[in-house]
């Protein structure tokens, strides 16, 4: 997002498959951006689906205009999982507002997705549109020389110096996401931990099967590589600080 976040490349929209870090990334830039801005600023970590929730809540308790509120009042919008919206049309015109209200004051909004804005049919032209004008990235499975190199870190702890051809075994074999190469890398290690040597031969005979295509890695995987602070109980993550005429709202 640069140093100046906001200003360029805003919003930007990060889309792949399962697997390869989107919201990996995305918790990194939330990171980061907590460190960018002054100590004031309110960082907001939501998922989509979390979004539906509090708008589909707010309608039917009347609070919409608090809600709004809390929402508007964030220095920054990180958004997991954008294609939960799909479908929704109430939801879909508030983040359009929310959107707008945002970037008319310069705010960064990240937003991670499983496909690019324009593939989203079941959004709303003008949100997709909103969505498009900004930096599109996709996030595409490591290539070789990345397996290897995350293979080589993630057999560090119990192995330090994996020979080579097991490396150039493991990392000849295609997958899906970095997901699914944690949950291989997983199985090599419970397998020295049976003090079975890391060769070639022995994992080829043994876990042949594990490289075949896989649905990945459980969730818990995942959650344990994140970074703590955006794995807390709440989806929504609130950073206020105490400054007198901020908020529009009593914040908890």
């Amino acid at each position: 997002m640069g140093r100046e976040p906001g200003r360029h490349f805003n919003p930007l929209v990060l889309y792949g498959p399962s697997g390869v870090g989107k919201t990996h990334l995305l918790h990194a830039i939330g990171n980061q951006l907590r460190e960018t801005l002054d100590d004031t600023a309110a960082v907001v970590c939501v998922s989509a689906e979390q979004f539906v929730e509090d708008v589909v809540a707010a309608t039917q308790s009347g609070t919409i205009d608090h809600l709004r509120a809390r929402y508007r009042a964030a220095d920054a919008l990180l958004l997991d999982d954008l294609h939960a919206v799909a479908g929704t049309e109430r939801a879909q015109a508030e983040l359009f507002h929310l959107f707008n209200a945002l970037s008319a004051d310069g705010k960064p909004m990240v937003f991670a997705c499983d496909r690019a804005p324009s593939e989203l049919e079941q959004v709303e032209p003008r949100l997709r549109s909103r969505l498009s004008a900004g930096l599109v990235a996709a996030l595409a499975p490591p290539d070789r020389a990345m397996r290897r190199t995350l293979y080589q870190q993630a057999l560090a702890p119990v192995a330090p110096r994996v020979p080579d051809d097991v490396l150039d075994f493991l990392a000849d074999r295609s997958l899906a996401g970095v997901r699914e190469l944690h949950g291989r890398a997983s199985q090599v290690i419970a397998l020295s931990r049976t003090g079975v040597p890391l060769a070639v031969d022995t994992i080829r005979n043994e876990l042949e099967g594990h490289f075949l295509p896989s649905a990945g890695a459980p969730r818990a995987l995942a959650r344990a590589a994140a970074d703590p602070f955006f794995t807390d109980d709440e989806r929504v993550v609130w950073d206020w600080h105490d400054v007198p005429g901020r908020a529009i709202e009593e914040l908890r």
